[in-house]
């Protein structure tokens, strides 16, 4: 039976993050998307991250928020606009552990704070 991570923690995107983002949007496309995609298809995906600069200046222009585990990030939500989740990736490790969850929650949460209408997305609703 798998271990159980303590509750996560979330904070919001500071600059400095970027490069651990990057290697976490990389490592979730190759990690867990092959069933999906072919090879080809995610490096062209998890090449979004390549520019450091670029990657961090688009997390810096959305609402993003950083879910951390012992200090550590281990996964990212970027809200775009009123009502579009751009991105939402973990680490591998963490996968189906509810920090995904939890980070949808907390930017559909943050979303409404700010006046957004709603976070369109399929699943159960947030607790």
């Amino acid at each position: 039976m798998g271990q159980t991570l303590p509750k996560p923690g979330l904070r919001p995107f500071l600059p400095a993050d970027t490069p651990m983002l990057a290697v976490i949007f990389t490592a979730a496309i190759q990690e867990l998307t092959g069933d999906d995609y072919s090879e080809a298809q995610q490096e062209a995906w998890a090449s979004a991250a390549d520019d450091e600069a670029t990657f961090g200046a688009r997390l810096a222009g959305e609402l993003t928020l950083i879910a951390t585990l012992q200090n550590s990030p281990v996964g990212f939500a970027a809200l775009k606009g009123k009502d579009h989740i751009d991105m939402l990736y973990v680490h591998p490790s963490v996968a189906g552990q509810g920090v995904a969850s939890m980070l949808l929650c907390a930017s559909e949460r943050r979303g409404a704070g700010g006046g957004v209408d709603a976070v369109r997305r399929a699943g159960k609703a947030c607790q």
